[in-house]
């Protein structure tokens, strides 16, 4: 429930504590593995249908209580925000009983108005200035400027400081928004340390099984990520999990997102049978709730695609990137990284499965897409290759040809004749020269370079490395 989020707030809107997670990183230039599309609230409109009218009303009048307390922290007005904390305590108290993690929000969040009504006019001045910094940080996340919403983070720290205890639970939500901000500019290091302080001390006030711990145990498994530390990872992941199980269930999409993202950094391990199992689980819950033509189920049959294809079951691989393309390419666009990279992996297990046409046609319109959005040189000659690939295969070397020519020259200025990639497209050239009775053109062009054994059954286009990580 969305009010249940304005809780964990506690009245200040620490912007980016609770912003894009992995999901929605899908404009970014390194397509993403996890979870990386937002939650749409469509796990609370199921979980609470069917809800007696009694019940209903409840929640209700919870909303507007913490709607309004919000509100009113806003605006300044803190005597009012007190009430409403106080009236939606009572509310949660009511429906969950006292040790309900929403009922201690609420208790910390009228104690914390409390204290705030208390400040003097110099004070109450600070705080004003700390919600319209947290205004302008919200501003900046809007606009994906993280970099600007770090600097806006570093002050508000300051600020913070001068108004609460360093054990103060305010001070320990705006260090996990200074992490969250260190983290999506890729500071990894300082933002593990900033979120491990918010944790000890919101552990002690909150408790360990709470939406906030929840969410920093997430966070710093996607850093260890970014640092490519998967065992760390996969122990925060697997707190957030466990975590997420505890307050929402096995079956929530809250739990499916954890648990996608635990999958993911198993396969990091190369822990295959682990990774599959629990990937699987994740899209069962996805599809259960939303249906097959949403974007975060697309995203699981992608991720069980990478999965499949590591275990060469490439019919299965090619059949999650089928289900998964129409939809990211509907919600995402056919420029989206993500996209182009779900394209580029269904048409290399074509290759895989020989079904050759249907690679040629992906791999053409990926290549298009590429020169259209003028990606880097090494990546429009990654495509060349791979399209070369798919046409050599059906014995299409007029169209191969200028394609791995072009590729090589790319590929030797960027990379150096010496590298392997380049030395991969020199004998997938060479071959070409070879199956086109050209032996001797084939044998000039590899002089200087890593021997080849010329074949007749196209082997030098049998594999690409697209999927090795």
């Amino acid at each position: 429930m969305k009010w249940l989020a304005q809780l964990t707030l506690l009245t200040v809107a620490f912007a980016g504590c609770s912003g894009k997670t992995t999901d929605d990183k899908t404009t970014e230039k390194t397509p993403p593995r996890n979870s990386n599309i937002a939650d749409t609230g469509s796990q609370q409109t199921r979980s609470e249908s069917g809800v007696d009218e009694a019940t209903a009303q409840l929640m209700a009048q919870i909303d507007s209580a913490t709607k309004s307390a919000n509100q009113a922290q806003m605006i300044g007005d803190l005597d009012l925000a007190k009430q409403y904390w106080q009236t939606a305590e009572n509310l949660l108290l009511e429906r969950f009983g006292a040790k309900a993690w929403q009922t201690k929000s609420a208790t910390l969040a009228r104690t914390l108005a409390e204290e705030q009504c208390a400040l003097g006019t110099t004070q109450r001045q600070k705080l004003g200035e700390l919600l319209q910094q947290q205004q302008k940080i919200a501003t900046s996340l809007a606009n994906n400027d993280a970099v600007t919403g770090l600097k806006l983070s570093l002050v508000a720290r300051q600020q913070c400081e001068q108004l609460f205890s360093k054990d103060s639970v305010m001070l320990a939500k705006q260090k996990m928004q200074l992490a969250r901000m260190e983290q999506l500019n890729q500071h990894f290091e300082q933002a593990i340390d900033l979120f491990r302080e918010s944790r000890s001390i919101q552990i002690n006030i909150l408790g360990e099984i709470h939406p906030d711990i929840e969410m920093i145990y997430g966070f710093m498994g996607e850093c260890f990520i970014g640092m490519e530390s998967n065992l760390p990872a996969i122990e925060n992941m697997k707190e957030a999990t466990r975590i997420a199980q505890s307050l929402w269930g096995e079956s929530s999409l809250k739990y499916a997102k954890r648990a996608n993202d635990l999958g993911v950094a198993f396969h990091k391990m190369h822990d295959l049978t682990t990774a599959l199992k629990i990937l699987r689980g994740a899209e069962t819950v996805r599809r259960n709730e939303l249906g097959m033509d949403h974007p975060l189920v697309a995203h699981s049959l992608y991720n069980l695609g990478a999965v499949y294809v590591d275990l060469q079951r490439n019919e299965l691989a090619k059949q999650c990137f089928e289900q998964a393309l129409p939809t990211l390419t509907s919600s995402l666009g056919e420029e989206n990284l993500l996209v182009i990279d779900c394209q580029t992996k269904l048409a290399m297990t074509q290759i895989l499965v020989d079904d050759l046409a249907g690679a040629e046609q992906n791999l053409g319109s990926v290549l298009a897409t590429c020169q259209r959005i003028k990606a880097a040189p090494q990546t429009i000659a990654n495509c060349q290759f791979r399209l070369a690939v798919a046409q050599a295969r059906q014995k299409k070397y007029e169209s191969a040809e200028p394609l791995l020519t072009e590729a090589l020259a790319t590929q030797k200025s960027i990379l150096g004749e010496s590298n392997p990639t380049t030395i991969r497209t020199y004998n997938a050239l060479a071959t070409v020269y070879q199956q086109t009775n050209r032996a001797a053109q084939a044998q000039e062009l590899m002089r200087d370079v890593k021997p080849v054994s010329y074949q007749t059954n196209n082997s030098a286009f049998s594999s690409d490395e697209s999927f090795q990580r």
